[in-house]
């Protein structure tokens, strides 16, 4: 049964470019976090002339723009998304991408090419709301987990793919032509598939364009489990630590390597993080019709917190990496069966869930990092900034243990019958 009562409309098969173009266009958005990440120096070389602290600090202000981009687009859509359908929407912030690829390419000045970075952010943010939409509108419920699982897992392919091609890019032709030959490619391919492979119009009876914007917002908070998913998000962010975890390896272990060989080193450790983060999420996308979302997310979320306390401790860097990388494989195995627990919580209100769902989890982040930073700055150690965090994670398992509900594992049959109906169904789709 759906929303309201009424039985669930049944899902046509999906074309066979519907799973690839969300593929694309979601690598697209992944491009941004190891391009700026690895640019900063660069960048601040080109308008500076410099990569002075000074000067790094002024580059470094474009994830600030890019993040606060983030936020209003999500405010945006979750108006845009009662109006509009997710297909256009999709559209526009590919093409999005698109402008911000050539407009970063062309920037002749930093506050250019920060206008610039907020059209991605913005488009970033638009892609991945209307996909998550897309996903719930058309695919069948035994398969949205593993749809779900390749949405998650190809931002952590994107970094992995992109930290050694931004390298080789970089060392050609300079940083900007990272634009023309990685993001330029990948949005026209992206923009070409969903226009052909996106069906137009939801197979579900739209009424969510009857109500009022407010009612959207209205009908998500007033529900109780949607509620607790968005509060479950924004605590559970903050297993997210990379910015903890690469300065405490840095300074603990490596301050007798030189600089390059530090990051070098952390570079490393970042992209096997990436290669957990992509194994739990499609691991994920395969237990979920047995296991049941919520009871991974309260599985991932123990793992995450626990992890989160313990690694800052450990006496060398072998034991903390590894400790670390358990924790990265827990922390996006519970994001993974999170985003799919949001999918169906209001489906006459989908975007606007999706929307909130994305200006929840910046919130969480920004908290965790002020909480984590906090916590560093006061007691001057690690090991109180892991503390600090894992006690903001554990409080998500009784949240969703006892207040949240999967709609799809409740409108379907028991466990011994949902998983051999997943496997028909896998077998039967020859387009994902």
């Amino acid at each position: 049964m759906s929303d309201g009562g009424k039985p669930e409309v049944e899902k046509e098969p999906l074309g066979k470019f519907f799973v690839p173009s969300l593929i694309i266009v979601g690598f697209v958005t992944g491009l941004s976090v190891p391009m700026l990440s690895l640019l900063t120096i660069d960048i601040a070389g080109t308008f500076f002339g410099n990569a002075e602290p000074a000067t790094l600090a002024a580059v470094a202000q474009i994830g600030t723009v890019n993040s606060a981009a983030e936020v209003l687009f999500a405010l945006l859509m979750g108006i845009l998304a009662v109006r509009f359908r997710s297909k256009p929407l999709l559209l526009l912030g590919v093409a999005f991408m698109f402008i911000s690829a050539v407009g970063g390419y062309f920037a002749p000045t930093l506050p250019l090419l920060q206008f610039f970075y907020a059209l991605e952010g913005g488009g970033t943010v638009i892609i991945g709301i209307t996909s998550s939409t897309l996903i719930g509108e058309f695919v069948p419920s035994l398969r949205k987990a593993k749809v779900v699982s390749y949405l998650w897992a190809v931002g952590s392919v994107a970094t992995l793919a992109g930290i050694p091609l931004i390298g080789t890019i970089t060392n050609f032709g300079g940083w900007q032509l990272n634009f023309l030959l990685l993001v330029l490619p990948f949005s026209v391919l992206g923009l070409s598939l969903a226009y052909f492979g996106l069906p137009a119009k939801p197979r579900e009876k739209q009424v969510a364009s009857k109500k009022t914007y407010l009612s959207a917002f209205s009908q998500v908070l007033k529900n109780k489990s949607a509620f607790f998913c968005l509060i479950a998000g924004t605590l559970g962010v903050a297993g997210n630590v990379s910015v903890f975890a690469i300065a405490f390896y840095r300074q603990q272990f490596m301050s007798n390597l030189s600089i390059p060989e530090q990051i070098n080193f952390t570079v490393i450790i970042w992209m096997v993080a990436c290669a957990m983060g992509i194994i739990a999420s499609l691991v994920v996308g395969r237990l979920v019709n047995r296991v049941g979302a919520v009871r991974l997310i309260v599985i991932g979320n123990i793992g995450s917190g626990l992890l989160t306390m313990s690694f800052f401790f450990m006496p060398n860097l072998w034991l903390a990496v590894t400790l670390d990388m358990i924790h990265a494989w827990f922390f996006n195995a519970a994001v993974a069966a999170w985003l799919y627990l949001t999918l169906d919580q209001v489906p006459a209100f989908r975007g606007t869930m999706m929307s909130l769902r994305s200006i929840f989890g910046s919130v969480g982040y920004a908290i965790a990092t002020a909480l984590g930073g906090t916590a560093l700055a006061f007691f001057g150690s690690y090991q109180a900034a892991g503390i600090a965090l894992g006690a903001m994670i554990l409080p998500v398992v009784p949240l969703v243990h006892f207040f949240t509900k999967d709609p799809n594992r409740t409108q379907q049959p028991p466990a011994s019958n949902r998983y051999q109906q997943a496997k028909v169904a896998e077998k039967s789709a020859k387009n994902d």
